[in-house]
């Protein structure tokens, strides 16, 4: 009788427990999904092809050449600078696809998908993918969206982030010389959204910086709004003549979640494909 008292009483004991673990497990099931690893601060870095494989997308697009924009992701090698400009070794690689008629003829305003893969080159695993489909960046319609979803395929959504149109950004955020560049004072609002598809985030580009008159000497900042807080910030960093790769700097600051760390990286990416994507026809379409 003892015995099975004692069997019962360790039973409702495992309930319990299992009862109290349960969330905390979840919980930590989440954050390991991060594909940032906990990481604070990242450095997205533009990978440069060969001359002899972009003259051959360029050139020949109906032979099958692959999108040649890549990127790799690392913690960076100088945490103390701000924003970090060195890069360290990379964890995460961001390969693209797009069609190649697309890619001759639209240039920014193509479809494609940003694959991040887990690891330092494109032969690592794919756990998420960021799919933006064809727009047109100059009119109220159409308006750039990126979908972003996880390693579970379509399925598995995160969330999205939205570009929409209003008459200032309309009007005056458009490809103008970089002398003059600096005294239009409109500013570009993307919008980061949920899977539930609420808004939680709201990242402000002013075009009035010193980094649009003068790239080579002063960064491009973008912070991340939760209405009147700042909780990350985004900043394309100034060019460099040795070495002329796109570069952003992410501190991810309050966000915290891993899901809406991955919304951050769309974002940036969002945000250099229609505003700093200068290749092929309408290029540089902010307007």
């Amino acid at each position: 009788m003892a015995a099975v008292l004692q069997a019962q009483m360790m039973g409702q004991a495992m309930d319990v427990a299992g009862q109290v673990m349960a969330p905390i497990q979840q919980a930590m099931g989440s954050l390991s999904d991060d594909v940032f690893n906990g990481a604070t601060r990242v450095l997205l870095e533009e990978v440069k092809v060969g001359c002899c494989e972009k003259i051959m997308a360029c050139l020949i697009p109906c032979t099958g050449c692959k999108e040649t924009r890549k990127w790799r992701v690392s913690l960076p090698a100088d945490p103390a600078t701000s924003p970090p400009r060195t890069p360290g070794v990379p964890f995460l690689f961001i390969s693209t696809e797009s069609a190649c008629l697309e890619r001759v003829c639209c240039g920014p305003n193509r479809a494609m998908t940003h694959m991040i893969h887990n690891g330092p080159t494109d032969q690592a695993d794919v756990v998420g993918n960021m799919i933006k489909p064809f727009h047109c960046m100059r009119y109220p319609c159409m308006r750039p969206q990126m979908q972003v979803t996880g390693k579970g395929g379509p399925t598995d959504s995160v969330g999205f982030v939205n570009d929409p149109f209003d008459c200032v950004h309309g009007m005056t955020f458009c490809t103008l010389p970089t002398l003059f560049g600096c005294l239009c004072f409109a500013e570009m609002n993307q919008g980061i959204h949920n899977k539930d598809q609420a808004e939680i985030y709201k990242t402000k580009m002013k075009q009035c910086q010193a980094g649009f008159c003068c790239p080579l000497c002063f960064d491009i900042n973008a912070p991340v709004m939760k209405g009147d807080q700042e909780v990350a910030r985004v900043t394309k960093a100034k060019m460099n003549l040795c070495c002329n790769k796109s570069r952003y700097g992410i501190d991810f600051k309050d966000v915290k979640h891993p899901d809406e760390r991955r919304l951050v990286l769309a974002q940036t990416l969002l945000m250099n494909d229609e505003y700093f994507d200068c290749s092929g026809p309408g290029a540089c379409a902010g307007c």
